[in-house]
């Protein structure tokens, strides 16, 4: 294909991209006639999907009153009052934890989930205003800090990510105060080499921050490279080098964000005698504070 017709084309993708970014980022801040005059106990701007419909923030406004809550993205605003919602379930999914939106109503998306910034709030705002609220499957809970020899951190004797019988384990090596020393949990086998393998990721060396630099760079390399696009420079010499400088931050950031979701145990925050740790399971890490006598 010639260059000039590439280059075509992501003149267009520049031209409809920032079209579509504030139609949707100032659309979703258009307000239902039932909030005229009215002052949201609550709003934010996040994420959001609507049955096949993602948006990622600050795409779509979520804005809590005294008697309902607004949805709002692009040129659509959808008001449920509260007793039209059956139940709000707070989860983790992909990169963060999720309210999910269960109504009465017809006519509605089949699927509210949200991506809120503050889901520990509007679970609370919703539960006083009598919507049925749950917490389900994964979402962090934090240790009180504990004994760091990991001869004394009893561990449940299953597996760390699903509750299923561990035959594994894995070892996790870090340093307090210059000190190497390491915790190693259980694991079953189905999540052992998946887990080992994004334990390893979400360490945070200096060869990961080093990749991460790298990736950096790449993109400002293909900012460059679409610079010379709208300066009408011939740059069809340069085309493998522009598919690595965007491909690589991709595979980088989605290797980053898949690590913390799959790493079941990270350590939070560590000194000489003690330790927190970060738990993806929910159930696991109430009775981890159970077996150690923690108290939060």
């Amino acid at each position: 294909m010639p260059d000039f017709m590439f280059n075509i084309g992501e003149l267009i993708l520049l031209i409809i991209i920032p079209i579509l970014f504030f139609q949707f980022r100032s659309g979703g801040k258009e307000k239902h006639p039932m909030e005229n005059g009215l002052t949201p106990i609550f709003q934010e701007q996040c994420g959001g999907r609507f049955e096949s419909l993602y948006l990622s923030a600050p795409f779509v406004r979520h804005a809590l009153y005294a008697d309902f809550i607004v949805f709002a993205y692009a040129n659509t605003q959808i008001v449920l009052p509260y007793e039209d919602i059956a139940s709000a379930t707070l989860t983790r999914r992909q990169f963060s934890r999720v309210i999910i939106y269960s109504y009465k109503r017809v006519g509605v998306p089949l699927s509210i989930i949200m991506w809120s910034k503050s889901p520990d709030t509007v679970l609370e705002l919703l539960r006083a205003r009598h919507v049925p609220v749950t917490r389900l499957g994964q979402y962090k809970e934090h240790s009180k800090q504990v004994n760091l020899d990991d001869g004394n951190i009893r561990w449940p004797h299953k597996c760390v990510m699903c509750g299923a019988d561990a035959d594994k384990t894995i070892t996790t090596n870090f340093s307090v105060s210059g000190d190497a020393t390491r915790i190693t949990y259980p694991i079953c086998e189905k999540h052992h080499i998946k887990c080992r393998f994004a334990a390893a990721l979400s360490k945070g060396n200096m060869f990961y921050l080093g990749l991460g630099v790298i990736s950096i760079f790449c993109l400002l390399g293909y900012i460059g490279f679409i610079n010379q696009v709208i300066n009408e420079s011939s740059i069809g010499q340069f085309n493998g080098w522009r598919f690595f400088f965007f491909g690589f931050p991709i595979v980088y950031w989605g290797l980053f964000f898949w690590a913390r979701l799959n790493t079941p145990v990270r350590i939070r925050d560590a000194k000489k005698g003690e330790i927190a740790l970060e738990f993806l399971n929910a159930e696991f890490a109430h009775e981890f504070k159970a077996a150690n006598q923690v108290d939060r």
